[in-house]
């Protein structure tokens, strides 16, 4: 993967109000067996305030810069 490459796409197949994208990182590949690690995103606003470098927290309106 690089920078920019598309991840996903956003919908609403389950159980849920909006659309959204669920993801998770772990350091092995087998699901549910290893431990999570950290997903930071760079270059984006949180609650219209500019972040370089962070993890948005659950709820938080989030946009790109």
């Amino acid at each position: 993967m690089r920078t920019g490459d598309l991840l996903g796409r956003c919908g609403n197949s389950g159980n849920s109000t909006e659309a959204h994208l669920h993801y998770h990182l772990q350091n092995t590949a087998a699901f549910g067996a290893g431990e999570g690690l950290p997903a930071p995103f760079t270059s984006y606003f949180a609650h219209a305030q500019p972040v370089e470098r962070g993890e948005p927290t659950r709820g938080q309106p989030i946009r790109p810069r």
